[in-house]
């Protein structure tokens, strides 16, 4: 899939959010793999990303909710793939990010 994001939601300037907040999709089999940054992202008590979500246009689909220390990924089974396949995530520091 080609990587391409954007930002929809940020109070921080561009440059400090860098490569950790780009959704990085994977399809496989029936399965949406998702990780959060091309550098993963931290999992800190005051950094973290809250929830992962998928979306068919604008209908979600299924989210995941995170809690600091755990892992930025998610993997979310679909009967079919999704025809307009998006994916949100949340970082509590800079806000919300979009893939597709």
């Amino acid at each position: 899939m080609e990587e391409q994001y954007k930002k929809i939601f940020t109070e921080k300037d561009e440059s400090e959010v860098g490569e950790k907040h780009v959704p990085v999709v994977e399809l496989v089999g029936d399965a949406i793999k998702v990780n959060v940054g091309k550098v993963e992202h931290p999992s800190e008590s005051g950094h973290f990303i809250q929830w992962i979500e998928i979306l068919d246009g604008d209908i979600s689909l299924a989210r995941v909710y995170l809690t600091p220390f755990m892992k930025p990924e998610a993997a979310f089974t679909v009967k079919e793939n999704p025809e307009n396949l998006k994916v949100r995530i949340f970082c509590n520091l800079h806000g919300t990010f979009q893939y597709g």
